[in-house]
């Protein structure tokens, strides 16, 4: 895989502080690139009726990405040592 700079997205959260994090899109593009393909469309369309897909970790420091199950908003990141792994088919809205 390979490292790619990502735009980091920077909002107010409820309580008044900022949270600093990439948008699902920004982390979807990641994942796609990381798999060989230009663009999450033709991931997608590779992995739509597999029982597996691929998923990247949520935290904003972190691409980890591993394949999980296209319903996965919750799993395992082993850089992160956290659940904090989505699938590809979640951000992109399919499931």
């Amino acid at each position: 895989m390979t490292e790619r700079a990502v735009e980091i997205d920077v909002r107010p959260d409820t309580s008044g502080m900022f949270q600093v994090g990439a948008t699902d899109a920004q982390k979807l593009d990641t994942l796609a690139h990381d798999y060989g393909f230009d663009g999450p469309i033709e991931m997608l369309e590779e992995y739509v009726t597999d029982s597996l897909c691929p998923g990247i970790c949520m935290h904003p420091a972190c691409s980890y990405s591993t394949e999980v199950e296209p319903d996965c908003e919750a799993g395992w990141c082993e850089e992160c040592d956290a659940g904090t792994v989505k699938s590809g088919m979640i951000l992109a809205g399919v499931i």
